[in-house]
């Protein structure tokens, strides 16, 4: 996973989350999405919901401003774009072919 090129992908895609609030910018996310690229990296084989509460953690070590009930979607997002779960109603992160 190179952390750059995540960070450039939801830069570009931000705009498309359907979890972004009105008046958020790519700004108030990138904590969340960094955390959730990066959490995938560091926990390999590990399911979202058995680490959450550690992802919630290393979320609000970074100073974020924005809750992690309200930023989860999107840590959620970027751990399933790294782990390769895409979510059929999100096709902005891609096709998978079988």
């Amino acid at each position: 996973m190179n952390s750059k090129d995540e960070e450039d992908y939801w830069r570009e895609h931000h705009h498309k989350q359907p979890f972004v609030k009105p008046g958020h910018t790519y700004e108030h996310y990138a904590p969340a999405y960094r955390t959730g690229y990066e959490g995938c990296d560091k926990h390999p084989g590990r399911k979202f919901e058995e680490i959450e509460p550690d992802l919630a953690s290393d979320y609000e070590k970074h100073g974020s401003v924005i809750a992690w009930d309200d930023a989860r979607d999107a840590a959620r997002a970027a751990w399933d774009k790294v782990s390769g779960v895409i979510a059929p109603r999100d096709v902005s992160r891609g096709v998978r072919y079988d």
